[in-house]
């Protein structure tokens, strides 16, 4: 009885596919809450039949590559994420530099006298509130600098102030700064060259594996070619 189970927990063990993705203690990789452990699965799946490990040793450098790989799709998938809060979440910091901009050019305008001034303050406001200022407050349509004061106000004050919206160049300065840029290329960069390395790795346990079967094939010729001629005789 002892034996049969066995037997049955050894059958259940080779029926794992090898690049199964496990979970909890027994997982290889912590795949993260809203990551779908399948395309983990998938992706180290792919890559092994890519670079056909033979092995436990040349599995787990296979592994490696599929983490890193996976890594990288991770940092990409992160930074959309604070993109994504940099435009919608009133309470994130570009938000409030937007409402500062506005109220700014909200209070410019309110003591200018000419077309001209105005202008200015209208060419130094983001682009995309500037457009949409141009768009719904064209400067033709007035015929005093009041009125065209009075028209843009509502505009920010009715519009723009409680519907805070970022455009895309507001979100690369709030969320893809310089230094974030840099922390990404310094990650990329580091995840480059572990798997340049895993690659060498990889390939250097291939040719290692190649050159014994070479010699062991050299071997049996020199021990069977005199077996060979006697029997040929």
């Amino acid at each position: 009885m002892k034996n049969s189970k066995k037997a049955d927990e050894r059958a259940r063990e080779e029926d794992r596919r090898p690049y199964e993705v496990g979970f909890g203690a027994d997982s290889d990789f912590v795949v993260l809450l809203g990551e779908d452990p399948i395309e983990f699965e998938i992706l180290r799946g792919r890559l092994a039949e890519e670079h056909a490990p033979d092995g436990p040793l040349e599995e787990d450098l296979v592994l490696t590559l599929a983490k890193c790989l996976w890594r990288k799709q991770r940092h990409q998938n992160f930074l959309s994420v604070e993109i994504m809060s940099a435009q919608y979440h009133p309470k994130h910091a570009a938000h409030h530099k937007q409402s500062q901009a506005l109220e700014t050019f909200y209070q410019a305008i309110n003591d200018a006298t000419s077309f001209e001034e105005i202008q200015q303050s209208l060419d130094q406001l983001d682009e995309h509130y500037a457009d949409c200022l141009k768009f719904t407050c064209p400067r033709d349509n007035f015929r005093e600098p009041r009125q065209w004061v009075n028209a843009m106000q509502k505009v920010v004050r009715e519009a723009m102030r409680p519907l805070i919206t970022l455009s895309g160049s507001a979100i690369a300065s709030a969320v893809l700064t310089d230094d974030v840029i840099a922390r990404e290329l310094e990650f990329e960069a580091r995840i480059d060259r572990i798997l340049e390395q895993t690659l060498d790795r990889l390939e250097r346990a291939k040719a290692a594996k190649r050159r014994v079967s070479f010699r062991e094939a050299q071997r049996f010729s020199r021990s069977h070619s005199g077996r060979l001629v006697r029997s040929v005789k």
